[in-house]
């Protein structure tokens, strides 16, 4: 039995939750038989120049996102006046009738540049409790910004990027606005349709502008859910960047799949391609660890879906890096994502063999516990550690005087390292006062 101990100098005073009191939305209430024609019109923005949002429309954002040719996002959730919505941990939540989910997608003109991102479409996602089905309206902003207009069919438009790994530093980037119906093969029924407001992908901090919190916490706070859901948060599912280097790197490429390609790889989909991505799904149920592919085998002489050990024989990276119909994901995308595909190769490349030499490097040697970030902190603490033998590792949070105040984590570890967050809360999901706290780190072998 190993034991690592770690003072956090200071805790702040109680967190300040993103967002302290839920006004009412009373401007877009979206009709389905009277579609708005123009986002001006639509009551989402209160001043069309500033772009100022409505208030009552609440922002979000996800951990890990979906991959849109380096399109950057903006979200944002309108429940009918003050609706509440009805709390899941794993399955998909239930909105009211008329919740409209918004999704801003800029582009960035001068590469590496965020001054030079301009708004190019807003999407809008509306719930029709009649039907019980989700419709999607897509809206293409015009050059000058001044507004964007509802499409009546699919729309490709081409912008020019500047873009120095280009050939003569100019590349055409080509934007897919979809059709209505053209929306429901992402937003699939067994889905849920919703893809991305869900709490494994909401539960993280997010920047409300005045703090930063978690938006979980934020959300139950103002009254959004139909319960309380304070004494969850601790234990709640929680996906992760994939590019988050201080996180566990099996942990970032589920959290890519999920993201990317569990919409449609799931049970009841799609019958030649019966893999399942979701993000709960333990890797051995998901239907393609060594598994021979059906479709394209990429010239490979012995391919797999993921082939255990070895991710450039893996179909999975091989339809990542492709530019033809046997590209994944197939929809609205022509760049490659070529750093999400390096997470998922590397990945790959240490399933079931990370014991082996080549990858003996890039395990850790000790068992430790780092200095936790920042500190003093007010919002959230990064804890880090790592992990040298398999065993179940227990972090928990102490006062001065030893008593616990909160498990952080309490779960089998594979060799690794590992990253663990702390928000002041106790295992009441109250806040502590400040003072000298410590973090006590176990393993059992």
């Amino acid at each position: 039995m190993l034991y690592a101990l770690l003072m956090l100098h200071a805790v702040a005073q109680a967190q300040p939750y993103g967002i302290e009191t839920r006004a009412p939305n009373q401007s877009l209430l979206f009709s389905l038989q009277d579609p708005p024609p123009t986002i001006s019109s639509s009551g989402l923005y209160s001043d069309m120049e500033s772009r100022t949002v409505s208030p009552g429309i609440i922002p979000y954002g996800v951990n890990a996102v979906l991959w849109s040719d380096r399109a950057t996002k903006e979200r944002f959730i309108a429940l009918p006046g003050t609706e509440r919505v009805e709390f899941s941990a794993q399955d998909p939540w239930r909105f009211p009738p008329n919740t409209v989910l918004i999704k801003n997608f800029y582009l960035e003109f001068d590469t590496g540049d965020p001054s030079s991102r301009d708004l190019i479409e807003t999407r809008f996602l509306v719930y029709d409790g009649v039907t019980d089905k989700w419709n999607g309206f897509s809206y293409q902003w015009e050059a000058d910004g001044s507004d964007a207009v509802l499409l009546e069919r699919e729309v490709t438009e081409s912008y020019f990027v500047l873009d120095p790994r280009s050939e003569g530093g100019l590349r055409e980037h080509q934007h897919f606005f979809p059709s209505r119906p053209l929306c429901d093969r992402c937003h699939v029924k067994e889905a849920g349709s919703v893809l991305g407001v869900t709490t494994a992908q909401l539960n993280g901090p997010f920047d409300y502008g005045a703090a930063t919190d978690n938006q979980l916490r934020t959300l139950n706070h103002i009254g959004l859910f139909t319960r309380d859901i304070q004494s969850e948060l601790e234990n709640l599912p929680r996906m992760a960047n994939p590019l988050d280097e201080t996180v566990d790197l099996g942990l970032r490429a589920r959290s890519y799949l999920a993201a990317n390609c569990a919409h449609c790889h799931r049970p009841g989909v799609i019958d030649k391609a019966d893999i399942d991505l979701r993000f709960e799904t333990p890797l051995e149920q998901t239907g393609a660890l060594d598994r021979i592919p059906t479709l394209a085998s990429f010239g490979m002489s012995d391919p797999r879906i993921i082939k255990s050990g070895d991710g450039v024989n893996s179909s999975f990276y091989s339809r990542m890096l492709a530019i033809d119909s046997n590209r994944m994901p197939p929809l609205a995308t022509e760049l490659i994502d070529w750093q999400s595909a390096e997470v998922i190769r590397r990945w790959i490349d240490q399933i079931g063999v990370s014991t082996q030499v080549r990858f003996e490097q890039d395990l850790p040697t000790d068992f430790a516990l780092e200095p936790n970030f920042p500190n003093p902190f007010n919002a959230i603490t990064t804890i880090r550690y790592r992990v040298s033998d398999a065993g179940k590792v227990t972090l928990t949070v102490f006062d001065a005087v030893g008593q616990s105040i909160s498990v952080l984590v309490d779960r089998f570890h594979a060799p690794g390292r590992y990253t663990a967050w702390w928000d002041g809360g106790n295992d009441a999901g109250q806040q502590v006062a400040s003072g000298v706290i410590f973090t006590a780190y176990r393993q059992d072998r």
